[in-house]
């Protein structure tokens, strides 16, 4: 456990930093970049639910959110993403992402009398790739190493989300 917090932390210092932009531009920039995008996410380290994507020349985020609620049980997911793109063409995209998300699970029911409340966090490093499958329609998937349930276990994992561009 100990000896995957050191990569991730010296990651989390180099990310943001780090200037490996394969960009193809084209017409002298005159397309423009999309930054912003809403979508459906479902992962084991990003965290699942609605999510909300913005991406700069330098580095880019996505946070996440799924609430549930009933009368046995209220489940909230929130996750944060960071993203570094390494290879942009007008249809695809490669990317690193750095991933956390919270998870709280509470069971107020007879139907779940062992459950009751549990709250960890989920973290993930890997790759990433994005295609557009329309003009404005991105389709991502990634896959990387995860720490699930506060490092309790690590293994691979595997991410995926549809976007809407803005």
């Amino acid at each position: 456990m100990k000896i995957l917090i050191i990569p991730i932390f010296v990651l989390l210092i180099i990310f943001p930093f780090t200037d490996i932009n394969g960009q193809i531009t084209n017409k002298q920039d005159t397309i423009r970049r999309v930054d912003h995008s809403v979508g459906v996410v479902i992962g084991f380290t990003t965290g699942y639910g609605l999510s909300y994507r913005f991406n700069s020349k330098i580095i880019g985020f996505q946070i996440n959110f799924a609430p549930y609620y009933d009368e046995y049980k209220n489940i909230y997911n929130v996750g944060f993403t960071l993203l570094k793109d390494l290879l942009v063409n007008e249809k695809t995209k490669l990317f690193l992402y750095l991933s956390n998300s919270y998870n709280y699970e509470n069971f107020h029911s007879v139907a779940y009398p062992s459950r009751g409340k549990r709250k960890y966090f989920n973290h993930g490093i890997g790759i990433g790739f994005e295609f557009l499958i329309h003009k404005r329609i991105g389709f991502n998937l990634m896959s990387g190493y995860g720490a699930y349930r506060n490092f309790e276990q690590v293994n691979l994992t595997a991410e995926t989300g549809i976007f809407y561009k803005f």
